[in-house]
């Protein structure tokens, strides 16, 4: 990883049920010296299960339309 450039990364935790999150990994820089970075964590497990709703959606309406041909 570039210590000078933003990080984006998307994961995965189970502790019970799963919880996904966007870690994003910014460079702290002040007078050109980098001092460390900051991470800023979002739980995004809403729009994840929204997503995976949506995709199992589409495959049933798929689905339908297949059946309803034969």
């Amino acid at each position: 990883m570039a210590l000078d450039e933003v990080q984006t990364y998307q994961v995965k935790l189970m502790r019970g049920r799963e919880t996904w999150f966007t870690v994003q990994l910014s460079p702290h820089i002040a007078d050109g010296a980098r001092l460390g970075v900051v991470i800023f964590l979002r739980d995004v497990t809403h729009q994840h299960l929204l997503t995976q709703a949506q995709k199992l959606g589409a495959v049933g309406v798929l689905a339908n339309g297949i059946a309803h041909d034969f």
